[in-house]
């Protein structure tokens, strides 16, 4: 399966819109499981809802708190406050360490949810890896631009024969996996592209 998502619709930091300078103060339905007040260390990584954004986890950092508030930057810089009694896992939470680093396969991802993907897609995007993982899907954002060696024919050898996840994901291992599988069973592949009109399929 690969998807394909188009990088000119402003793929930024935090989920991805514009950047803006702008302050918000949130209000939570509930306080969360744990019915207690949670605090964030100053300069955590963590994930903050965004009611304004869909309720999509946005990644933050913590800056601080006054006792009664505490305030996050998100990566575009805005910042999000929320009072202390109100934090909790509905409203705000840790980040993983595997959210911060950009894998090529997001099945090992710990935090699961909208977000975490999006963020994903983007650190590595950052990169120039416009191509990741999440187990035997394909993951593909169009760059609009030259990617050098990407598709050389040296590049298309070293996937020849090796299994998803062997080498650093890419259309040529999809390609690879349906080739060798229409090979060893005698049967006819299928390989579902999917994406958004114009994203570049």
């Amino acid at each position: 399966f690969l998807f394909v998502c188009d990088s000119r619709l402003g793929l930024t930091a935090s989920a991805f819109g514009p950047a803006r300078k702008k302050t918000h103060t949130h209000s939570a339905q509930t306080r969360g499981s744990l019915g207690t007040m949670a605090f964030f260390e100053q300069g955590a990584r963590v994930w903050f809802k965004v009611a304004e954004r869909n309720n999509l986890w946005v990644p933050c950092t913590a800056t601080g708190t006054d006792g009664a508030v505490s305030t996050f930057e998100d990566d575009d810089g805005q910042t999000h406050s929320l009072p202390n009694d109100q934090l909790g896992p509905e409203t705000v939470m840790n980040m993983h360490e595997t959210s911060q680093e950009g894998l090529e396969d997001m099945a090992k991802l710990a935090d699961l949810h909208e977000g975490a993907i999006l963020y994903n897609i983007y650190l590595r995007y950052q990169k120039n890896y416009i191509y990741t993982l999440i187990g035997s899907i394909l993951s593909a954002v169009n760059p609009y631009k030259d990617m050098g060696d990407l598709y050389s024919d040296a590049t298309l050898v070293s996937y020849k024969e090796k299994p998803i996840g062997e080498r650093p994901p890419h259309i040529f291992a999809i390609a690879n996996e349906a080739y060798y599988a229409m090979w060893k069973s005698s049967c006819n592949q299928v390989v579902l592209i999917s994406g958004e009109s114009g994203a570049g399929k």
